[in-house]
């Protein structure tokens, strides 16, 4: 059975694996015209934040601010930023869910009060 993408003329035009947060992650884009210089710029700017992201949440990282919090070296207010935005939106997450959402799962979420 041949993808969509084949149906519809386009061919692949990029495939690249990143190795990443213990997995791989793919990326395949398909399109008539050859990969642009720009397009190289946002593959590129997609694996930054995936290294950035797992370079703060990791929790297999012993340097990682998730790890530091985990441990009680850090507080949140130590961490970058986004740790408290994931935390706190984890908390929602659990609220609109009715708990179904355990943010005990994610790494940390025990230093947000109410959670």
């Amino acid at each position: 059975m041949r993808s969509s993408a084949t149906q519809q003329g386009t061919r692949k035009i990029l495939h690249h694996d990143e190795h990443v947060m213990g997995t791989i992650v793919t990326f395949d884009l398909y399109d008539d015209e050859p990969p642009s210089t720009t397009l190289w710029n946002l593959l590129h700017e997609a694996i930054d934040v995936l290294h950035q992201a797992d370079n703060v949440f990791s929790t297999y990282k012993a340097h990682s601010p998730i790890s530091g919090l985990r441990r009680g070296e850090l507080t949140l207010e130590q961490c970058p930023e986004t740790v408290g935005e994931v935390l706190e939106l984890c908390r929602v997450a659990r609220t609109i869910t009715g708990g179904w959402f355990d943010p005990w799962s994610i790494p940390a979420a025990w230093t947000l009060p109410d959670t």
